[in-house]
């Protein structure tokens, strides 16, 4: 998907905001839901950042399912442990993608 400037600095802004809170919060979704609670984010941001996980995880409705049926991750080794870090990794990629 392409994004304006404006889009991707709020992409930025939602996904950086978000990253105190996926430890507590499990899911980056979630941890965006905290980031927005907490008046760190706007509902446009939580919106849009929402709106591209779901995009990027398509079909699926988590990381955990899309990583199983389309990376061939196989089931038993999704760890609650493995989860966590994937998701760490994933939301500083998301951080560093949408920073340039």
């Amino acid at each position: 998907m392409k994004y304006t400037k404006q889009q991707r600095r709020n992409l930025h802004k939602a996904f950086k905001a978000a990253q105190p809170y996926l430890e507590e919060q499990r899911f980056i979704c979630w941890a965006l839901g905290e980031a927005y609670t907490s008046g760190k984010i706007d509902p446009e941001q939580i919106k849009l950042a929402r709106g591209l996980i779901m995009h990027r995880i398509h079909p699926y409705f988590t990381v955990s399912d899309w990583l199983v049926r389309s990376a061939g991750i196989q089931e038993m080794e999704l760890t609650p442990e493995a989860k966590a870090a994937y998701r760490k990794r994933w939301l500083v990629s998301l951080v560093r993608e949408f920073s340039k």
